[in-house]
């Protein structure tokens, strides 16, 4: 072949070789495929998979340092890898690394022959929501093949870290106390008063009151913070307890003075309002037939159907026929007509025998 000739068949092949894509066409890297994964390889050969040490949650602008490795395959070192993020900025690439720009959302390879890959993520800003990381990982065993290669795609979705509320504070009552006190008259209201107090200057809302009495729980009273003197009995004692509210959190329970219910003498007879049948009447305070007459001025205190002898003829007026007439109490046979005066006190059609004949009037 003379020089000329050889010349050309350079040049040709040259332009064949020029003109052939190399097999592993993405050894320097390739932005924006991770959600795609490595197609053109084969698809976790060797049951290789992707790892990555993302944040489980983020912090909005705070800068986390990412490593993205792999598990299992073959024991070549040759590899690339593409992370794409929708949401926060890819920024300080470190050996083998580059980031696209301006977007900065993007990271990839720029040589085959590294396994494991680091830089570092920018957080969005807060109020951003969840962020989707696309990662896609080759391991090749470059034999300048697809076959014996492998690779893996997964996504992961970082949400936002929410901070749980501040601890709130149950709130507080204090100097709880009912008056009057020690001891309450039985014509007197009980008051019961407390102060609340809460950290966060949360209102009070739900608080609860219960009252007892003698040591017992009283559910007819809860929720009462005046307890009205017709309510009480002599020799009774009261207290309350009070456990604050916030609408949230309930306080420690708080328990008042106790008091003892003392008994008075209203109509200052000398005898207490408890012992005094009539409490409001000086001169009564007992009823020993209980009708409603006291025993000082009952004709017959012992006698529940009688109390007075209006004409003191010994007979009770409910009993008397004649109330007003000393001479007269019973009428026999219903006349109008006492028995005393009736000349006939058995027959209503008769009363008067004015001749003495035996024979009435009538």
């Amino acid at each position: 072949m003379n020089t000329a000739a050889r010349r050309i068949a350079l040049v040709l092949v040259a332009l064949l070789i020029v003109a052939v894509p190399p097999i592993e066409g993405s050894s320097s890297g390739k932005h924006s495929q991770a959600a795609s994964g490595c197609n053109c390889h084969y698809n976790n050969a060797n049951g290789m998979s992707a790892t990555h040490n993302f944040t489980a949650t983020y912090m909005p602008g705070i800068i986390y340092s990412v490593g993205i490795d792999l598990n299992g395959g073959s024991q070549s070192f040759n590899g690339g890898f593409n992370v794409v993020v929708d949401k926060g900025t890819l920024m300080n690439p470190g050996p083998g690394v580059q980031i696209n720009s301006p977007t900065s959302d993007s990271a990839t390879h720029t040589s085959r022959g590294q396994l494991g890959w680091n830089f570092e993520w920018m957080a969005p800003n807060a109020g951003s929501g969840a962020v989707t990381v696309e990662i896609a990982v080759l391991q090749a065993d470059a034999n300048n093949a697809n076959s014996g290669d492998s690779w893996d795609r997964i996504t992961v979705t970082i949400p936002e870290f929410t901070p749980p509320p501040p601890a709130n504070d149950p709130p507080e009552a204090s100097n709880v106390a009912i008056t009057p006190s020690p001891e309450a008259r039985t014509d007197a209201d009980l008051s019961l008063a407390y102060v609340y107090s809460d950290n966060e200057s949360d209102p009070e809302s739900g608080t609860t009151i219960q009252w007892y009495v003698d040591g017992t729980i009283n559910t007819a009273h809860n929720g009462k913070s005046t307890i009205a003197s017709t309510s009480t009995q002599p020799g009774q004692k009261w207290k309350a307890e009070v456990t604050p509210n916030d609408g949230t959190d309930a306080g420690q329970p708080v328990m008042s003075n106790e008091i003892t219910i003392i008994d008075i003498d209203s109509d200052n007879d000398g005898v207490l309002d408890g012992q005094d049948a009539f409490p409001n009447d000086p001169n009564e305070d007992t009823d020993s037939d209980g009708d409603g007459v006291g025993d000082n001025g009952d004709w017959a205190p012992n006698d529940s159907s009688e109390s007075a002898d209006a004409d003191g003829d010994g007979v009770g007026d409910n009993a008397d026929a004649f109330p007003n007439d000393a001479s007269e109490s019973v009428d026999s046979d219903g006349d109008g007509i006492g028995d005393n005066a009736d000349a006939y006190p058995n027959n209503a059609n008769e009363s008067i025998d004015s001749d003495g004949d035996g024979i009435g009037d009538a």
